[in-house]
C-alpha cells in the first residue's frame, strides 16, 4: 500500500473519527497511550488502529534516515505507537495538556506525570501520509538524477574510461598522427596514454580513492613523457 492510498484510507474515516482523539502520557507513571471520546471496540477505532499500524511499520522501512531527526519515533519498536509518536513529533498535532506530581506511600514526590492529545487523529494521519509521500517522491527524484551516478561510481568510470580510450585510439588510426602510430615504441605509448585515462577517471567517479589514483595518473604521464623524448641516439 503506497502513502497516497494509505491518505485515502485515512480519508474513509475522517468524518465518522472526527470527534476521537489520541491520548497520550508520559512521565514517572510511564507511557501511555489510548483512542478516547470514542469506543476502542468502534468499528472506526478498529480501521484506523489497523492503518496506524500498516502506517507504522511502513514508516520505518521507508525513512531509516529521515527518522534520525526523530529518534523518540524511531526507537519506538510498536509500530502503532510510532505512528501515534509520528502524528506527535512529526506532524506537530499534539496538545499538552494537564501535568500532575506523582508521590508514594509517604507522601515523597515520585516524578511528573504529563498528559496531552491529539485531535482528530484520523485528518491529521492522513495530512501526514500526503507529507510522507512528497518526501518520498523527493527522494526518489534525487536518487534517480544525474548526478547519482555516483551510485555505482566504479563500474561509471570504467564504461567512462572505455570509451575515451576508444576515441583516443580512433584518433590514433583515424587521424594522420604518424609520430605515434610509427613511433618505435607505439603500443607502450598508447597503453600508457590509456592507463592515464583509465586512472583519471577512477579517481574522478571515486573521491575517496582519488589521491591514489591520480597520483598514478600523473606517474604514467611522467613515464609517457619520457618515452616520447627517447633516449641518447646510438652513434653507431
Amino acid at each position: 500500500m503506497t502513502w497516497i492510498e494509505l491518505e485515502g484510507r485515512f480519508r474513509e474515516l475522517e468524518t465518522s473519527f472526527q470527534f476521537a482523539r489520541i491520548d497520550g502520557q508520559t512521565g514517572a507513571a510511564g507511557e501511555h497511550w489510548r483512542i478516547a471520546a470514542v469506543s476502542p471496540r468502534d468499528e472506526t477505532a478498529i480501521r484506523f488502529q489497523r492503518l496506524a499500524e500498516i502506517a507504522g511499520r511502513k514508516l520505518a522501512s521507508n525513512f531509516d534516515e529521515f527518522l534520525n531527526d526523530y529518534p523518540l519515533v524511531k526507537e519506538e519498536q510498536d509500530p502503532i505507537r510510532r505512528w501515534y509518536k509520528a502524528l506527535r513529533y512529526i506532524a506537530n498535532r499534539w496538545y499538552s495538556g494537564f501535568y500532575a506530581r506523582q508521590t508514594d506511600d509517604s507522601g515523597n514526590s515520585a516524578g511528573f506525570i504529563f498528559m496531552g492529545s491529539i485531535r482528530q487523529p484520523a485528518a491529521a494521519s492522513a495530512t501526514l501520509c500526503l507529507r510522507l509521500s512528497s518526501i518520498l517522491q523527493e527522494t526518489d527524484l534525487k536518487s534517480s538524477s544525474p548526478n547519482d551516478l555516483l551510485k555505482y561510481p566504479v563500474i561509471t568510470a570504467i564504461f567512462v574510461s572505455v570509451l575515451v580510450i576508444a576515441g583516443f585510439e580512433w584518433l590514433v588510426y583515424g587521424l594522420p598522427w604518424d609520430w605515434l602510430k610509427n613511433h618505435s615504441n607505439s603500443y607502450g605509448l598508447q597503453t600508457g596514454f590509456a592507463g592515464v585515462i583509465f586512472s583519471f577517471f577512477i579517481g574522478l567517479f571515486r573521491p575517496r580513492w582519488r589521491n591514489a589514483w591520480w597520483v598514478t595518473a600523473l606517474v604514467a604521464l611522467i613515464v609517457v613523457t619520457i618515452s616520447l623524448l627517447g633516449g641518447p641516439v646510438n652513434s653507431k
